[in-house]
């Protein structure tokens, strides 16, 4: 009799550790996973051109400071070693109002994801998801920049 309940007491506390021991891993490695598995949704591998484009007020309401490109064809490993810098990052704040950079990126079907640039990292839907790209701004200067187009106003070029 008194084996039997030693045994279902061990088994009790391997049952317990078992259980903290799934819980720590979980909560360790199931982030991750997570983070993974949204990176992977967005097929950043099959981008095949990024903009940079930052604006002199606010984003998509006002005039284009500097614009900046990088393709595939051009800046394959570029690319590919940006993406592959992406790492998660808890962040959450609204980009729309106080982020006058931001970044599209396009892809082979013609899709168009935008994230807005805050230092290192980049807001996707509207800054509710952050990641962080080690060596953003390299990536910015490596960029081949495009010339803006200035329109003069042609009654008052008259005068």
């Amino acid at each position: 009799m008194g084996k039997a309940i030693d045994f279902f007491r061990l088994r009790k506390w391997q049952i317990i550790g078992s259980i903290i021991l799934l819980i720590l891993v979980g909560g360790i490695f199931l982030p991750r996973w997570m983070f993974k598995l949204q990176i992977n949704k967005m097929e950043l591998d099959k981008v095949e051109r990024v903009e940079y484009v930052e604006y002199e007020g606010d984003p998509f309401c006002s005039a284009i400071k500097i614009k900046k490109v990088a393709n595939r064809g051009d800046n394959g490993s570029t690319i590919e070693n940006f993406i592959g810098k992406i790492s998660t990052v808890n962040k959450q704040e609204e980009a729309r109002s106080n982020s006058k950079k931001v970044m599209f990126f396009y892809y082979d079907n013609g899709e168009v994801l935008n994230a807005y640039i805050k230092e290192d990292c980049l807001g996707f839907n509207y800054g509710k998801k952050w990641v962080r790209v080690k060596g953003l701004g390299n990536f910015i200067n490596s960029m081949n920049p495009l010339d803006r187009i200035k329109f003069i106003n042609d009654i008052g070029a008259n005068n």
